[in-house]
């Protein structure tokens, strides 16, 4: 099997795009409970759970830092400024995407990332002076081995997307791994 994702075409409707989804549960409880025409409502909400999380590499949005990325999708996107992303739905349907639908490796850069603009805004938001230069500067010293990893997480990641691996810790058949 490849990516759970089949596409990031959000002109598409998610669930003619992506019918897998409806085999899991909360997936199909929510395209279910959509009354609109056609259940674009539930697609577009999708769509915007999926540009926040997927790692595929054409995801506009995937250099956007999180809260960042969340509010502009909700704007340019969604179209709703005040859409809330933490209702108990839209958090539960968050994370069943961020446990189902990415890989081992995705879910270790996508963490990584989030941590390094932590890190950053950290560094950036401290003052250099008497009180704080060591420990700056030894912040400051690691920036580099922080990145090597970061680019060993990333390589992981590119092999990952390179070898076709399936997300969600899903086995591959026989016959998808081209053995039957």
């Amino acid at each position: 099997m490849g990516a759970i994702l089949e596409t990031l075409d959000t002109n598409i409707n998610f669930w003619t795009a992506n019918p897998n989804f409806l085999s899991v549960t909360k997936f199909k409880d929510y395209h279910s409970k959509d009354k609109s025409k056609g259940k674009e409502s539930s697609s577009q909400i999708m769509w915007a759970i999926a540009l926040c999380l997927d790692m595929k590499e054409g995801n506009p949005w995937i250099n956007v830092p999180e809260a960042e990325k969340k509010r502009m999708i909700a704007e340019d996107f969604i179209g709703d400024k005040k859409f809330n992303w933490e209702t108990k739905e839209i958090k539960e349907l968050y994370t069943e995407y961020y446990e189902r639908c990415l890989t081992v490796a995705e879910k270790m850069l996508r963490n990584f990332n989030l941590k390094l603009v932590d890190r950053q805004q950290l560094i950036d938001k401290t003052k250099y002076d008497m009180e704080t230069a060591d420990q700056l500067d030894k912040m400051i010293l690691n920036t580099g081995k922080i990145y090597s990893q970061y680019e060993e997480i990333m390589n992981m990641f590119k092999q990952e997307q390179a070898n076709g691996k399936t997300r969600g810790g899903i086995k591959e058949s026989a016959g998808e791994l081209g053995l039957i």
